[in-house]
C-alpha cells in the first residue's frame, strides 16, 4: 500500500484537507491528527515497544481514544472540530486490534511499526465496510510531521507529502481570535491563552511557519511534494482535489469536495466556532481587517520569504528593520502589560472569594 503524510503549520487547512479525503474508496484515513509517524519516532521507536505496546499507546493515549464513546465530547473543536463518530464501532475496531497482537511478536522495530500502521489502516476500513481494498495509506501528521520528512522517507521509500500552505496572517489572525476566546472562558487545550506576533514567528521552532520556508528553500525529491495553498482550497475545491487524486494517482470523485468524518459530515475547526456547512473561501484574507498595522508589519517582515515562495500579496519593499524593532518593542510591551492583568485578576478574584468567605464565617459564628 502507498503512504502520504499531510503536513503544514498549526490553522493552514490541514484538517480540512483530511476531511475531503475522508470518503474516497480508494483512501484510508482517520479523521484525526493521530500523528504515526511523529509518535513512532519521538515516543516510541526508543522505548523497543511490543506489538502490544503500540496499542497500548494509540488506542489509550493518543487522540484514538476519541473514538471511543466515552471520550468524543473532550475532542478540541478548535483543533479537530466538530467530529460525527456515529456509526463507529470503537470496540469492535478495539478487539480487531487486539487480536492482532500474537502473530506479530518476532518483528524488529521499523518492520513492527510499519505492520502496525498497515494493520490500524485495514481495520478502519473493516469497521467502515469498505469494499475495496484502499490503495493509499494517509497520515494527517500536522505541522508535527515536518522534522521528520528524511526519517519517514527512510521507513517508506516512497512516502509522498502534501504539503498545505496558508497566509500566515491568516493564521496568525484565528490564533489570536482563539486566544481571545480561551480568555472568555471557551476551553480549547491545544492553544494557547495568549498570542503576540513575535511569539508566532519563533515559538515553537522547526515546526512553525518559518520552517516551512526552509522547506521551500531546500526542498529534495520535488516530485513526492505537492503543494497547496489554504486559498485555493477553499476557492477552487473541485480543481484543487483534481490536482490532488491525480498526485496521489486515485480516480477524482465527487466525495472529494464533500468534508466528512467516517462518512459523516464535518463541522468545521474555524476560529470564528461557525458550523461548516460547505467548503467556503469566507475565512481566508481576514487579516486585513483583523489584524493591526503594527501586527501585520511584523508578520511581512519575518515572513517576507514565506510569502514570496507562497505567492501571497506583500507590500512592494520589506518594512525597515529599525521600523520592525520599534513595533516589537512596542506591541510586546502592550501585550506583557495585558498579560500581566489577566495573571493578576484571578488573584484578585481569589483573594477577594476567601476574604469574604472569612468575613462570613467570622459573622456566622459571632451570630
Amino acid at each position: 500500500m502507498e503512504v502520504c503524510c499531510i503536513i503544514g503549520p498549526t490553522k493552514s487547512g490541514t484538517t480540512l484537507l483530511s476531511s475531503l479525503l475522508d470518503s474516497h474508496p480508494e483512501v484510508t484515513i482517520f479523521p484525526l491528527e493521530v500523528k504515526f509517524f511523529t509518535h513512532w519516532l519521538e515516543q516510541l521507536r526508543n522505548k523497543n515497544p511490543t506489538y502490544h505496546d503500540l496499542n497500548e499507546f494509540f488506542l489509550v493515549k493518543s487522540k484514538l481514544k476519541f473514538l471511543d464513546i466515552s471520550t468524543r465530547a473532550l475532542v478540541d473543536i478548535m483543533n479537530s472540530g466538530r467530529v460525527d463518530f456515529q456509526g463507529f464501532d470503537f470496540e469492535r475496531f478495539r478487539s480487531s486490534m487486539l487480536d492482532r497482537e500474537e502473530s506479530n511478536v518476532e518483528l524488529g522495530l521499523d518492520s513492527l511499526f510499519k505492520t502496525y500502521l498497515q494493520d490500524i489502516h485495514a481495520a478502519l476500513s473493516t469497521q467502515l465496510g469498505q469494499i475495496r481494498e484502499p490503495t493509499i495509506l494517509v497520515s494527517k501528521e500536522g505541522n508535527h510531521g515536518l522534522p521528520h520528512i528524511e526519517a519517514i522517507k527512510s521507513l517508506f521509500t516512497s512516502c509522498r507529502f502534501i504539503v498545505v500552505v496558508r497566509d500566515p496572517r491568516d493564521i496568525y489572525a484565528s490564533l489570536k481570535a482563539i486566544a481571545e476566546k480561551k480568555r472568555a472562558g471557551v476551553s480549547s487545550p491545544t492553544f494557547k491563552a495568549h498570542i503576540t506576533p513575535v511569539r508566532y514567528v519563533f515559538e515553537n521552532a522547526g515546526k512553525n511557519v518559518l520552517a516551512y520556508t526552509n522547506l521551500f528553500e531546500e526542498l529534495n525529491d520535488a516530485h513526492k511534494y505537492h503543494f497547496v495553498r489554504y486559498e485555493d482550497l477553499v476557492t477552487n475545491v473541485y480543481t484543487e482535489m483534481e490536482r490532488i487524486a491525480s498526485f496521489l494517482g486515485i480516480t477524482v470523485d465527487d466525495s472529494l469536495c464533500s468534508p466528512t468524518t467516517f462518512g459523516n459530515p464535518w463541522g468545521g475547526n474555524a476560529s470564528s466556532m461557525d458550523n461548516l456547512l460547505e467548503v467556503s473561501p469566507l475565512r481566508k484574507n481576514k487579516w486585513g481587517t483583523e489584524l493591526t498595522l503594527e501586527e501585520t508589519k511584523i508578520l511581512d517582515f519575518f515572513f517576507w520569504n514565506y510569502l514570496g515562495y507562497a505567492e501571497y500579496k506583500r507590500p512592494v519593499v520589506r518594512p525597515a528593520r529599525t521600523t520592525i524593532a520599534k513595533e516589537i518593542i512596542t506591541h510586546n510591551s502592550n501585550s506583557w502589560r495585558v498579560n500581566w492583568l489577566d495573571a493578576v485578576k484571578p488573584m484578585w478574584r481569589c483573594g477577594k472569594n476567601v476574604f469574604l468567605m472569612a468575613r462570613a464565617l467570622v459573622q456566622c459564628i459571632r451570630g
